[in-house]
């Protein structure tokens, strides 16, 4: 969900398959990777000093460990039912396609009810369950690109018809300076100095820069923040973020087809120079979305 918007850039076969390998990659690891730091700092942050230190910790170890143990334990379980049922007949296609979000839910609730975080059960479930039900995950796989392509738009939906307006009222000259710093140098400089040694273009460089770390789940990450983080500054972080959202949705969304064809020209007249860190033969992995030219 996290190339939502730029689906193209993955998408395009002509262009090189370790770029567009890195942005899928990257946009389907940086959600869960992401939330265990967000709840760690949401927990600090909203604490304040009326917490001890150990109370901090153990809450911290709760919620970091009992996620994902609650949802390796749903999707391994969950896998190996539907695998077993399915080949028994026991369940027909339309309900196997719906599994994998009945077991989303099942993980989030369970890690909830005893503590952990549901966001990271329901990543941990979606990651064992890729694992350990290989036999069934292409018939999963068309519930992504149908089911959940819908489930996307109806959140921005909600997104523009709910916190946005919220956004709009806050907005001052300062949020949008911070909106157009997080999209450019906020996000741009990690990437290039994660990316460094690597003897890429630097237009290969800021491709991956620009449609790399973000994504729908910054809608969730917001929610998280204001109703479970007890911050102060909740309405401030609502505008700040709404504003830079609705910028994201607006400008990556615009700007995928134009870049995606200009890089593709860039790189074919250079494809065939063999040295060229782009060029160098991977395997490539198998993707959701259909290949175009």
């Amino acid at each position: 969900m996290g190339l939502a918007l730029a689906q193209v850039v993955i998408s395009t076969r002509s262009l090189p398959v370790r770029i567009r390998q890195a942005l899928n990659v990257e946009s389907g690891l940086n959600d869960g990777l992401a939330l265990p730091l967000l709840v760690l700092f949401l927990s600090l942050a909203g604490a304040g000093g009326s917490h001890t230190a150990s109370n901090l910790a153990w809450f911290t170890i709760g919620q970091l460990t009992l996620g994902p143990a609650i949802g390796v334990a749903v999707g391994y379980l969950g896998s190996k039912l539907l695998t077993w049922s399915h080949g028994k007949g026991w369940i027909d296609e339309s309900f196997l396609r719906l599994s994998a979000l009945g077991l989303a839910i099942a993980a989030y609730a369970s890690a909830e009810i005893v503590g952990g975080n549901g966001f990271i059960a329901a990543f941990a479930a979606g990651l064992t369950m890729g694992t350990v039900a290989r036999s069934i995950c292409s018939t999963l796989y068309h519930f992504a690109e149908a089911e959940g392509q819908l489930l996307i738009v109806i959140t921005f939906v909600i997104f523009g018809a709910v916190i946005l307006p919220k956004g709009l009222n806050g907005l001052s000259w300062q949020v949008l300076v911070y909106a157009i710093l997080s999209l450019t140098v906020v996000r741009g400089l990690p990437v290039a100095i994660s990316l460094a040694g690597k003897r890429l273009m630097w237009k290969s460089v800021g491709l991956i820069a620009w449609f790399g770390p973000r994504g729908i789940a910054s809608i969730i990450y917001l929610l998280i923040a204001v109703n479970e983080g007890g911050l102060a500054a909740a309405p401030l972080i609502v505008d700040i973020s709404a504003i830079t959202i609705a910028a994201s949705v607006l400008l990556h969304g615009a700007s995928a087809a134009p870049l995606t064809r200009w890089y593709r020209r860039v790189y074919g007249s250079m494809a065939a120079d063999s040295e060229m860190a782009e060029s160098i033969e991977v395997t490539e992995m198998p993707t959701r979305s259909p290949m175009i030219d």
